[in-house]
């Protein structure tokens, strides 16, 4: 072959290269990216999976599989009796190790300036308002989005912190306030009374509810197959939570939602040190370990 056929054939070859890079670079999230926190490219525990398990002595068979059966037994989601507080005296040990799993800095990755859905994930009333919020500073850095899609449930509210609720311009002795008995109810009335611009107001929202049922692995993936029931029509979706719950989430929706939902964006702020927790981290880890065994099938 002639020097300059060569030259061509390389350059051709680099052009492929680049194009085909560059193709695959534009749909990487860096929420996808957080998988590799976990996995290797071959699906195998990460690293730093494997020292936090260590660092507990939970002994496994090293396989992914494995670690997320022992994280179940472990770790559960909410803690016995909602206790945050426990094993926190191993925090300043696990912290480090939680901080490279992807669970504590803030994801605000958006690939999309246009989305069809936001979908904002329900906890207790502060942490969802904090979430709507979170979605109304994401609206003025020019994010948009066709439907708000709150997903909440009929679980009994907790007692009410009136001084928290003060921000809605609601006191206490409200009867609007005090004749709600579910988070669903309670939410519809103060979503009202939150401060949104004016031109946010006018996006449809939405409220999906499911029955009311314990806080488990299965309590958004509920919360989510009841809004495919009423067959929202394919389209990007933008979804709003808190850390640390961001990776799973990412891998549940994935899980979840049909081929044709082909944008999944999962966001979420930072809760701050006051919330530090390794129990919620450890549970918010189980999960994530749940959700990806079940992508790799």
């Amino acid at each position: 072959m002639k020097i300059a056929e060569c030259f061509k054939v390389f350059f051709l070859l680099l052009v492929l290269t680049v194009s085909t890079d560059c193709g695959q670079t534009k749909h990487v999230t860096t929420v996808q990216n957080l998988r590799s926190y976990i996995v290797t490219p071959e699906g195998k525990p990460s690293e730093s999976l494997k020292a936090l398990f260590e660092c507990f002595k939970i002994k496994t068979d090293g396989t992914l599989q494995d670690m997320a059966k022992k994280a179940q037994e472990a770790w559960p989601l909410i803690p016995p009796h909602l206790n945050y507080e426990t094993m926190n005296d191993k925090m300043d040990t696990v912290k480090p190790l939680v901080k490279k799993l992807g669970f504590i800095d803030p994801i605000d990755f958006t690939s999309q300036k246009d989305y069809t859905y936001a979908l904002v994930f329900s906890g207790h009333i502060d942490a969802t308002c904090a979430r709507i919020k979170y979605l109304v500073d994401l609206w003025k850095r020019g994010i948009r989005f066709e439907n708000i899609i709150v997903l909440t449930s009929q679980r009994d509210l907790h007692p009410i912190k009136w001084d928290s609720l003060s921000a809605f311009s609601l006191k206490k002795g409200d009867k609007e306030v005090e004749n709600r008995t579910t988070e669903y109810d309670l939410l519809k009335i103060l979503y009202d009374h939150l401060d949104l611009p004016q031109e946010f107001k006018k996006i449809p929202v939405s409220f999906v509810s499911i029955p009311k049922k314990d806080f488990d692995f299965t309590y958004h993936e509920d919360q989510v197959k009841a809004w495919l029931v009423t067959n929202p029509k394919p389209g990007a979706c933008l979804v709003v939570t808190n850390q640390p719950y961001v990776p799973a989430l990412n891998n549940m929706l994935h899980n979840l939602l049909p081929r044709d939902f082909d944008i999944i964006d999962v966001v979420g702020y930072s809760v701050g040190t006051k919330h530090d927790s390794v129990s919620m981290w450890l549970g918010a880890l189980s999960w994530w370990l749940y959700e990806e065994c079940l992508r790799q099938k």
